[in-house]
Order: structure tokens, then sequence, then C-alpha cells
């Protein structure tokens, strides 16, 4: 287990599902944010916190390697961590997991600023 490691049930709707089971970036995109504020959340820095300081963590690069396709209806587990922190910058890394396939469905790399 990695230090800081934040899980998130995530379930696929049919309308988040691109040509061939792929998430569009758009989805995707959403799927990092979320679990992001909820991994920043569960360390002691809820969205609140964020809204007080009028300061934000924004997406800056993702990198983003597929597995195996996704299927109407998997439930999604999206497992994150942030693996270096500086004073403006942060990367977070992401392992997108089917419970029910039981199968590393994608890794991800996202480098935020704040």
């Amino acid at each position: 287990m990695v230090a800081g490691e934040h899980c998130r049930a995530y379930h696929l709707r049919h309308d988040e599902l691109g040509p061939g089971s792929y998430f569009p970036p758009s989805v995707l995109t959403g799927v990092l944010q979320e679990s992001a504020i909820d991994g920043s959340a569960h360390t002691g820095f809820p969205f609140e916190y964020y809204l007080r300081e009028r300061a934000f963590w924004v997406i800056r690069r993702i990198s983003f390697r597929y597995e195996r396709p996704l299927r109407y209806g998997d439930s999604l587990e999206v497992t994150t961590w942030v693996s270096t922190i500086r004073k403006t910058s942060s990367t977070r890394e992401y392992l997108l997991q089917s419970p029910s396939r039981d199968e590393v469905i994608a890794r991800a790399r996202v480098h935020w600023v704040y």
C-alpha cells in the first residue's frame, strides 16, 4: 500500500463510453478530478478549503495508458496517490481497476499546478 493512497468507486454510465469502450477525454478528466478531490479531502483538504483559500489545483498534463477496454455497466475503482509534491505543483498517480472483472483497466499520471 502506498502512503496517502485513496480509493474511490465509480460506476460507468452508457453515455460515458466512447467508440471501442474507451473513455472520451472529457469523461476521463472528470473521473480523475473527482478522485483527486476525494483524495485531497481524505488528507484534510476538502473542496471547501480551496473555496475559502480562493485557490485551486489545475491539470497541466495527463499521461494515460489503457490496459483493457471498459464495458458498459463495468464498475470502476480508482486508486490515487501523490507521488511528488512541490510548492506549486504535484504529480498524482492513478490506477483504474474493474473489481467485477478483477483486471487493471488503465494507469494515469497527472501533473497539477496550484
